[in-house]
């Protein structure tokens, strides 16, 4: 799932000029909250010569998010961001670099541009020129004529092989809008797992999400069930190719939830569930919610306190839809609590109570419990035990007492890995860009040892 799913949103601006042409690409690393987060500024003129700016922010999916430029002299410059109440004040420098700051909130980043890329590869990284093929294709959500765009990995002397006794696995990301090789705070964990696979005979299809890099259609009114039919005309797709035996699902996070919804829908022969979910969506927020708190240091009766007015704006919204009036709903609630939340906390509650967001509704109303129940293929279910964002300690209880009996399921927890399956020291978000490691090459070698003992 992607970071704190609705107890903060992170967002982030910049921007950059000369007195001269500043048209072009211009790169930032902010660092806030303990996160570490690239932001691109794209600048180009309009037909008048007019400056104008988007922003992208490669590590959470966003792109195109619209700014506005004004200059102040020759050196310095303001943008502002609409859409998150933001904006960058920034000056020029010898070398020709933006120094300034980023303002949001009350809050004041210093933040700092130049036209270098910044790159933050991992040492997991694969570099090109790969020992494996790898195509890109595309299929179609037929439903809604929605195209996704992917790559198609195959295993390494594939040429070589009986397509027949090939297994291929789709890969499937959580909850936000992800490219094909899930990047997320400098990682790309489904590269990575791609090429390890390609080099232990699995092919691979991993593809952009709706909205993301060349495929179609709009992303804000995406829910889990239309991830779900997206990954299915893939699976779709793969049949018609005829190039692979045995199809298979991976899904990380909320992905790990769709794989057990197209189990139970006999569409995959076998499903990789990496740090899925297995109880109703509000009880994984909420759960979520207080374990990045106490993590943080936050007393057990304030995160209780908050969690409790959180679990009441979910509960209405489930029942009733959108809230008529959430800074009442929100203020009531506490007051007949008698809790006593810092202002930032109750602030917060009411931005929540304020989303109106399709996926947000489905998801915390929807509970996995019966699809998993109904799962007859093979599956590895597993979870991290510093995970933060979706408890292995609660999930995969609920995924073995739900799970139907075979003697191929492999259900695991893995000692001291964070959501990303990568080892940390607490678990906590900020940890993931700082950890060089993008995926616990232990995990990806028992996947694969997994799926050669299933294929046989």
């Amino acid at each position: 799932m992607k970071t704190h799913l609705t107890l903060v949103l992170i967002f982030f601006i910049s921007l950059s000029c000369f007195a001269e042409d500043i048209t072009g690409q211009w790169y930032g690393l902010l660092k806030a909250n303990g996160v570490k987060l690239r932001v691109v500024f794209n600048i180009e003129k309009d037909d008048s010569g007019k400056e104008i700016c988007t922003l992208d922010s490669p590590d959470q999916g966003a792109k195109g998010i619209h700014a506005v430029v004004t200059r102040y002299g020759s050196d310095s410059l303001k943008i502002e961001i609409p859409s998150i109440a933001a904006y960058y004040t920034g000056k020029i420098n010898k070398e020709k670099d933006i120094e300034g700051k980023f303002f949001q909130s009350g809050m004041t980043y210093y933040f700092d541009l130049s036209q270098k890329k910044i790159t933050l590869y991992s040492d997991q990284t694969p570099k090109p020129p790969f020992s494996y093929k790898t195509e890109e294709v595309s299929f179609t959500n037929t439903e809604d004529s929605v195209v996704l765009q992917g790559t198609l990995t195959y295993p390494r002397k594939y040429e070589n092989m009986n397509r027949k006794t090939v297994p291929v696995v789709i890969m499937i990301g959580g909850s936000g809008r992800h490219n094909r090789d899930k990047d997320i705070f400098g990682h790309k964990p489904f590269l990575v797992i791609a090429d390890y696979f390609a080099k232990n005979g699995i092919a691979t299809l991993r593809y952009d999400d709706r909205g993301i890099g060349y495929s179609t259609g709009e992303g804000d009114n995406v829910t889990t069930y239309t991830k779900m039919k997206d990954a299915l005309a893939g699976i779709e797709y793969l049949k018609k190719t005829h190039k692979f035996g045995k199809i298979g699902v991976l899904g990380h996070s909320e992905g790990g939830t769709i794989a057990f919804m197209i189990a139970a829908r006999e569409k995959a022969k076998f499903i990789i569930s990496l740090a899925g979910t297995a109880v109703r969506g509000d009880e994984v927020l909420l759960d979520q919610n207080k374990s990045l708190f106490l993590v943080d240091g936050v007393s057990e009766k304030s995160a209780d306190e908050y969690c409790d007015i959180l679990r009441e704006i979910f509960n209405y919204k489930i029942e009733f839809g959108s809230i008529e009036n959430p800074q009442e709903f929100v203020s009531d609630a506490i007051q007949k609590k008698e809790y006593d939340l810092p202002v930032s906390y109750t602030n917060n509650l009411k931005k929540v109570a304020e989303i109106e967001n399709k996926w947000i509704d489905y998801f915390i109303a929807f509970d996995p419990s019966e699809d998993i129940s109904k799962v007859n293929c093979p599956v590895f279910a597993v979870g991290g035990t510093k995970d933060l964002q979706v408890s292995s300690k609660i999930n995969i209880n609920r995924i073995r007492e739900l799970l139907p009996s075979n003697k191929y399921n492999f259900i695991n927890e893995y000692n001291g890995l964070n959501h990303l399956f990568q080892p940390c020291e607490t678990g906590k978000i900020t940890e993931y860009s700082d950890i060089e490691q993008t995926f616990c090459p232990q995990v990806m070698m028992d996947i694969c040892g997994w799926i050669e003992t299933i294929n046989k």
